[in-house]
């Protein structure tokens, strides 16, 4: 503890107090004083007869893993610039079919003139029907078994556009942008994992 204390900029007896009196874990990102990244975790410590009795502190070097998003990033900027110059609708959905990301040559080919990301892909279109359930099973394919489609005709039906056939491709990608998180029921305390890289779709129109 006293190697902890004096290599980080943190009250780490309040936080150990905080998790033993409220018995909620805590794991925090933060910088050593070399300037290094690291993952803090404290959790409740259980005796064996159930009795708290103090708190189990774990550190994870995570400074290559803070460089890899970094670069990530780096590519993921580049290719939402990219993305803007192409004139197919394009879009980045997330590993529950939302819409994370598109340029703008789907909102205007599709007349929606509101923007929104965050939500089914299906339901911003608007879609029903035939179309609708093979629209999900081809991007499911793609997310579960890596399948990669390109130019599969599809005849769809749009309350703002009617009906149109589209060419759809489809590729998966990893994504660094911020993803939606469906809420878990609570979990016991378990040791730092290193987070998975997202997986997305990557679709054109």
């Amino acid at each position: 503890i006293r190697d902890i204390k004096n290599d980080f900029d943190l009250n780490l007896d309040a936080l150990i107090s905080q998790v033993s009196t409220s018995l909620i874990s805590q794991e925090k990102e933060i910088k050593n004083r070399q300037g290094r990244w690291m993952r803090l975790q404290i959790r409740p410590y259980k005796t064996f007869d159930n009795r708290i009795d103090g708190a189990v502190i774990s550190l994870v070097d995570i400074e290559a893993l803070k460089q890899q998003i970094a670069v990530a990033k780096k590519a993921q900027d580049y290719l939402t610039s990219v993305s803007e110059t192409v004139r197919l609708p394009l879009v980045i959905l997330d590993d529950q079919l939302r819409l994370r990301s598109a340029n703008l040559a789907f909102w205007e080919h599709f007349k929606l003139s509101q923007q929104i990301t965050g939500k089914d892909f299906s339901a911003i279109l608007e879609m029903r029907g035939d179309s609708l359930q093979e629209m999900r099973k081809l991007l499911t394919e793609t997310l579960r078994v890596n399948k990669k489609v390109k130019n599969v005709e599809m005849d769809c039906e749009f309350p703002h556009i009617g009906r149109r056939t589209l060419l759809i491709s489809a590729s998966l990608i990893q994504w660094m942008g911020e993803m939606l998180k469906e809420p878990q029921e609570p979990q016991e305390p378990q040791e730092p994992q290193e987070p998975q890289e997202p997986q997305a779709i990557l679709v054109t129109f």
